[in-house]
């Protein structure tokens, strides 16, 4: 290789790099503003309509989910082929490197300019990612899922009953001693994040008679729908029956309930949920610390300590599976990925 060959090739690969991480950016440093500009708007564009995605979750979760994958898939496509386009037509020799202060001032205008659609979450609504470490949400939310929370929607959506909801643990012991409650909370963790289903209200009467879910005095209508068969443990798979829950609005969504009555949590005292707090549960109801176990932490949750609305699985995979396979990766959920949660 000549010596105008090495840093030709090198510069040729930076530019492929720079349009892969902020498209357009390789073109400007190779000279050609306008066809780095069009990269650059193509991609901006395509991120604003990302970041705007959650605000229309409420009207359109499946308009959301589409718009999210067809918004992303194009930021892809464009940085792939901005990428290439970049090293293909690199310059042909070292010297037309950019003066340093002008390098410097293309690589602000692009990076700033990039980021100007992550203004619209900090007005609104975002996505994080989460992934379930539990069972106590089953069969909506099995192990090895990884899903997206809509994040600072609270005060514009508040809760309803039967939305899925992660927040902060409140560390709360409000019907325990106060020595005992003052111990307790003193080595809970305030930071740790929950993921329940939201059931009462503020003002709501909620309680648990023989495994029954009664809210103000009335039980949900609940249908079973067969046995679950947990992967993990299949020898336990008869132990559970699975049930349709259906909310006074019509809403419904599946639970587990074990076949055995007597379950420590069948029979509760009657909630009443403060103002501005909520009552929540777990879809697995025999396997879930919630808003009815007093040594939870979790009691009644203030709307301060909510995270956001879980919103859609974008990957699922199923860990056990190592001990099943002789491959060491673990086997992806394809049915699960880009799944609305319920």
């Amino acid at each position: 290789m000549s010596e105008d060959a090495k840093p030709r090739l090198w510069w040729r690969c930076w530019l492929f790099v720079s349009s892969l991480i902020v498209p357009g950016l390789g073109q400007a440093l190779n000279g050609e503003y306008r066809r780095g500009v069009f990269f650059l708007a193509a991609a901006v564009f395509c991120m604003i309509l990302d970041n705007a995605a959650p605000f229309i979750w409420p009207v359109s979760p499946s308009l959301t989910l589409l718009l999210l994958i067809v918004a992303n898939s194009t930021v892809l496509i464009l940085a792939i082929w901005a990428a290439v386009n970049a090293f293909r037509r690199g310059c042909q020799a070292p010297t037309c490197l950019l003066p340093r202060r002008k390098r410097y001032s293309v690589y602000a205008a692009f990076l700033i300019f990039a980021h100007v659609p992550d203004a619209l979450s900090l007005v609104g609504p975002s996505l994080k990612a989460y992934s379930i470490p539990s069972t106590s949400m089953l069969p909506g939310l099995v192990v090895g899922d990884n899903f997206f929370v809509i994040e600072n929607d609270g005060k514009r959506h508040p809760p309803i009953r039967g939305d899925v909801m992660v927040f902060k643990l409140p560390c709360k012991y409000p019907q325990l001693e106060p020595q005992v409650a003052a111990s307790m909370a003193a080595n809970c963790d305030p930071s740790i994040d929950f993921i329940k289903r939201v059931i009462g209200l503020p003002g709501d009467h909620v309680q648990i008679k023989g495994g029954m879910l009664y809210l103000n005095g009335i039980a949900l209508r609940r249908e079973p729908t067969g046995n679950y068969l947990f992967s993990d443990f299949p020898d336990r798979h008869t132990d559970f029956l699975q049930f349709e829950e259906t909310m006074p609005d019509g809403r419904h969504y599946a639970i587990l309930k074990r076949q055995l009555s007597g379950e420590p949590l069948d029979d509760t005292e009657e909630f009443v949920v403060p103002s501005d707090h909520y009552f929540v549960l777990g879809d697995n109801r025999d396997n879930s610390a919630d808003s009815r176990d007093h040594l939870s932490g979790i009691g009644y949750v203030p709307s301060e300590l909510l995270v956001g609305k879980a919103a859609f699985i974008f990957a699922s995979t199923e860990k056990s599976s190592l001990q099943k396979h002789s491959s060491w990766l673990p086997v992806v959920r394809w049915s699960r990925i880009a799944t609305i949660i319920n």
